[in-house]
């Protein structure tokens, strides 16, 4: 696995977005982490492992605790990984559980784990390989090869804990070093190996029990007793067999005889039944005759239809017409009142008007002072109202409706002007006659004295308005009772119309009546029957003709069919003697009851002989298996005893090849560790023999060249154990990829434990990692140690801040 691109954004030191692209190290396949303590160094190794398997790189922290304080609350803590296995590129995205700003009001909401892995194709599309938290840490795994406890154990190494691979208990360290190499096949062996030894203790034991049952089941203790017993058996079971055959041909024979005299007296029972049903269809014969004859009225019946059906639509039509003519007629009578009742109305109302537009035909035109006026005399009401009456209200009696309502209307048309004029005029007389003093001349007459001032009164006025009011009145009501004569008119003409087309129906519909009932009469009288109402009720029954026809055809054919079920019942009983039936019923019975106790005493001992001979079989078959089985479960036992560790080694099958491969791993390790210790130390696997009930071999010690003695390797100093841990881990990568199947370990981050070296350690440390760099693999150094900025020129730099740290390549 080869680091591409790293995104983060809100993730522990690093607030905003921070992208760092491993492709910018082209070639150079040594790099240094470096910055002040707190900046984010270890956040970077923090950020692989939570992209990979959810959770951070130490045992210290964990995912939902590595979003960044520095970050806002509407940021969401996200962490995206670009990395190359082998040809191929996938890119892993996770987030963890969080609380952000709502985006919709204030407060905030918390957002639930989540994950998603795919591969980058080569034409650049992608292809989703999972998307739940879970299913990504497991996919991740299943590619890597190891979970995260391992991946941090040999790829990415944190501070102070990538030794527990160095430390670890020898069950740890063979399941670490079965994911790296794929030796869990040896792992399974050895169960397939023990379980097969148990499937076959299991099934011994299984035909054991088999074996006692068919004993217990045949009463007896050993399978030599068996041919004795089926021998006896064999010789009851032929007399049985014989009694049998010798019951089932006298049962048969009786069967025979039996059944013959069951169809006998089936027949003398079918002739009784055939003579009986015969007898009561026979007393029915009158009321066939009955129907007979019903059907030939109703065939007379049809003959007259037509014409009596001719006569009734006639008379129908008649009836309807006299009845319309009585409708129309009460409705013209109705018509002529309400015209009538309308005239009167109207000539009422001209009667009250036409009066009193001839009181004032006499009046003065239209705006003519009278001579009261001119002396300033005060005319009274009644004068008043004749100087504006105008002569177009006359209307002389006799008038038309029409024409006086012209005149009407002229009238208030005439009034309602010379009502304006008035008011005009009565204003500036009574300013005047107000203004007059007795000897100041009149300005209109030039008189001295002024005994009578014009006036004109408000009841004056008040009256011209009132006979105004009144004769709008009249108009409107005139208008009414014209629009109701003509509406009643209407209808008067339109039923009068209706009535004369009815009255010329009339003749018509008489006419036809009359001619439809003399045809029908002579019909009648020239048919069988004596008069109408003999004719109807024949009707009624052709109505239902079909059905009579029917029902007689239906009786006709049972009648028939009885009569030959008869003939043919007494034919066949002819010469015959009804059969003892009982007697014959009981001896079959007895004869059936006794061969039914052969068959089953017969059945009984072939049953037992079946079963002796299928136990004699089943014995000799679970002999043989069980010799068999003793046999294979020796060689399997031993098998799984051994491949489990149960040996005077006590190592399992699997421990035996993880050891070849430890070795393998210790001796990689070694070429590094004397190195760097000097060549004081080598790491070898321990051949002493630990506490019996655990399985070992797998554990480690460290060889001590200056005392010549070997110890346990949790007796080195911390920087002794980090350069030990250092070099088994820089061996197992050499290791993993020399084996066939093994999987490619091409990048080693080491997060620290430098500072714990002397100078010379340092060297030799630093060394090992050039070295290792040098075959391809990437390897990056997280320390704040200043020698090696100087010593490792391409620098990652993390540089901290008040808004987080921010990472820069220094190539």
């Amino acid at each position: 696995m080869k680091p591409v691109l790293l995104r983060m954004q809100a993730f522990g030191a690093y607030a905003s977005e921070q992208i760092i692209d491993f492709t910018r190290l082209g070639d150079k396949n040594f790099f240094l982490i470096t910055g002040p303590t707190g900046s984010g160094k270890t956040t970077i190794l923090d950020a692989l492992t939570f992209a990979l398997y959810g959770t951070a790189s130490g045992r210290l922290r964990d995912g939902k605790s590595l979003r960044s304080d520095y970050a806002p609350v509407e940021t969401r803590t996200l962490v995206e990984f670009t990395f190359t296995l082998g040809e191929r590129k996938y890119c892993v995205s996770r987030s963890p559980e969080q609380e952000v700003a709502k985006q919709r009001g204030s407060g905030t909401r918390k957002l639930p784990a989540a994950a998603s892995l795919v591969q980058l194709l080569t034409d650049g599309s992608l292809k989703p390989l999972a998307a739940k938290v879970d299913e990504v840490t497991r996919t991740v795994t299943s590619l890597l090869g190891f979970n995260a406890d391992q991946f941090t154990q040999i790829v990415l190494l944190p501070q102070g804990e990538f030794r527990q691979f160095l430390l670890a208990e020898s069950q740890d360290r063979k399941s670490i070093l079965e994911t790296i190499f794929n030796t869990v096949f040896y792992s399974r062996l050895e169960n397939l190996l023990a379980e097969k030894a148990k499937a076959l203790a299991a099934d011994y034991e299984t035909k054991k029990q088999q074996r006692a049952f068919w004993l217990e089941q045949q009463q007896i203790t050993k399978e030599e007793e068996l041919p004795a017993k089926l021998t006896a058996l064999t010789a009851k079971l032929t007399v049985a067999l014989t009694q049998k055959a010798q019951g089932q041909a006298k049962l048969d024979d009786a069967n025979t005889k039996l059944t013959a005299a069951e169809i006998l007296e089936g027949r003398f029972r079918e002739n009784e039944a055939a003579a009986a049903a015969l007898q009561t269809l026979t007393a029915t014969l009158p009321e066939l005759e009955k129907l007979q004859q019903q059907i030939k009225t109703a065939e007379a019946a049809l003959t007259l239809k037509d014409s009596y059906r001719a006569a009734y639509d006639a008379y129908q039509q008649l009836k309807q017409n006299t009845s319309e003519l009585e409708t129309v007629a009460a409705s013209l009578q109705k018509a002529k009142l309400e015209v009538e009742k309308f005239k009167q109305q109207i000539a009422g109302s001209l009667a009250t008007f036409l009066p009193d537009v001839s009181a004032r035909s006499s009046a003065p035109a239209a705006g003519t002072l009278s001579p009261a006026a001119a002396t300033h005399t005060a005319p009274g009401e009644t004068e008043l109202f004749s100087l504006f009456a105008g002569s177009a209200s006359q209307n002389p009696a006799g008038s038309s409706p029409q024409e006086a309502l012209q005149s009407l209307e002229a009238t208030i048309s005439h009034l309602t002007t010379e009502a304006g004029k008035l008011a005009g005029v009565t204003e500036e007389l009574e300013r005047l006659a107000a203004s007059l003093e007795d000897g100041v001349p009149c300005p209109v007459c030039g008189s001295l004295h002024h005994p009578h001032p014009a006036t004109v009164t408000a009841e004056a006025r008040a009256a011209l308005q009132n006979d105004i009011n009144l004769k709008t009145r009249a108009a409107s009501r005139l208008k009414a009772l014209q629009q109701h004569l003509f509406q009643a008119q209407t209808r008067e003409t339109a039923v009068q119309s209706q009535s004369e087309a009815l009255q010329k129906q009339q003749d018509k519909f008489k006419l036809k009546a009359q001619e439809t009932q003399r045809l029908y009469q002579q019909e009648l009288t020239a048919s069988v029957f004596a008069d109408t109402k003999s004719f109807l009720q024949a009707a009624k029954l052709s109505v239902s003709l079909a059905k009579l026809r029917q029902e007689v055809k239906h009786r006709e054919a049972v009648y028939a069919a009885a009569r030959d079920r008869a003939n043919r019942a007494a034919a066949a009983i002819k010469d015959q003697v009804r059969p003892a039936l009982a007697a014959l019923r009981q001896q079959a019975q007895e004869l059936a009851r006794l061969q039914e106790a052969a068959v089953k005493e017969a059945s009984i001992l072939e049953a037992q002989q079946q079963s002796l001979t299928q136990a004699q079989k089943a014995l000799a078959a679970l002999q043989t298996q069980l010799a068999a089985l003793d046999e294979a479960y020796q060689t399997s036992a031993l098998l799984a005893e051994t491949a489990k560790g149960n040996n005077a080694a006590r190592i399992s099958l699997s421990a035996f090849v993880l050891q070849t491969i430890l070795d393998d791993v210790l001796l990689a390790a070694n070429v590094r560790l004397e190195t760097m210790s000097s060549g004081r130390y080598l790491l070898r696997r321990s051949e002493v023999l630990g506490d019996a009930r655990k399985k070992s071999g797998l554990n480690l010690e460290v060889s001590d060249a200056y005392t010549g003695v070997a110890r346990p390797v949790k007796t080195l100093s911390g920087g002794e154990i980090f350069l030990a841990s250092l070099a088994l881990a820089l061996g197992l990568t050499d290791v993993v990829q020399s084996y066939a199947g093994g999987l490619r370990l091409d990048t080693i981050l080491v997060d620290e434990g430098f500072g714990s070296l002397d100078p010379e350690a340092l060297d030799a440390a630093l060394a090992a990692l050039t070295d290792l760099q040098a075959n391809g693999r990437l390897v990056g150094i997280i320390s704040h140690v200043a020698e090696l900025e100087e010593r490792i020129p391409t620098r990652l730099e993390i540089i901290p801040g008040e808004h987080g740290s921010r990472a820069e390549w220094i190539i």
